[in-house]
């Protein structure tokens, strides 16, 4: 069963809410820090992850409704269940929610509650592959994904979740940054390590040369002072 529990809530005051049979864990506690997180004064919608559970809220004229699926579910199937909820919620109670006493509608808006978890629990299966794919694209615009179990590690504090997300592009940056400074710096030390090797090759073959014809490399001009000399010798002896 995907949808497992459902509420609607007037910031932290829950109206009315259903959990399935057989359901167990700490999904109370978990929903109340949520909704004592959540604005309730501007429209919103955002997904969290709680150990294998995924959390979905709408926040729509200062009422939240909010569901709990397995992770499996995908988020196409909670957003279209609460969306049905907020219409059918609004067209029985109007302005009257905006009064009541906690968990006060549990007796009326209970039972919808339950027949809608079971409706789209069911009609799941029957979704057209390719249209699930299309409202999947939808859904996803604009809604966040935050772990709520760090959330919860941490003194629940979802603002560090959404300020550690918001960081992300300015990390990446860094990041690219970072490695271009670290390329530029490899090239200038392959064009040192270049340099270094033609000064040596250089100085090597300058003095493999000064080995046989001295310092000033005059090889080719000393072979032929001596070839004149000679000549010199013949003339005076003639």
């Amino acid at each position: 069963m995907p949808i497992l529990f459902a509420l609607v809530a007037r910031g932290t005051t829950v109206l009315v809410e259903h959990i399935s049979s057989g359901l167990s864990g700490n999904f109370s506690t978990v929903t109340s820090v949520l909704l004592q997180k959540i604005p309730s004064d501007s429209n919103s919608k955002m997904s969290y992850v709680y150990d294998k559970h995924l959390f979905h809220y709408v926040v729509s004229n200062g009422m939240t409704y909010l569901c709990m699926t397995d992770e499996e579910t995908g988020r196409v199937l909670p957003f279209k269940f609460l969306d049905d909820i907020e219409k059918r919620f609004v067209s029985t109670y109007g302005d009257r929610a905006k009064t009541a006493i906690a968990y006060s509608l549990r007796g009326d808006f209970g039972p919808v509650l339950r027949t809608q978890m079971e409706y789209y629990n069911t009609s799941r299966r029957e979704h057209d592959k390719l249209e699930q794919v299309k409202d999947e694209v939808d859904a996803v615009k604009g809604i966040m994904i935050n772990n709520i179990e760090s959330v919860l590690e941490r003194g629940e504090k979802i603002e560090l979740l959404v300020d550690k997300s918001e960081k992300l592009e300015g990390d990446a940056r860094r990041f690219k940054k970072s490695a271009r400074r670290f390329k530029n710096h490899m090239w200038w030390q392959n064009v040192k390590v270049m340099l270094l090797i033609f000064i040596i090759v250089a100085l090597a073959i300058y003095f493999i040369l000064a080995m046989f014809c001295g310092f000033d490399v005059s090889c080719g001009s000393s072979g032929g002072g001596d070839d004149n000399s000679g000549g010199n010798d013949g003339g005076n002896s003639g």
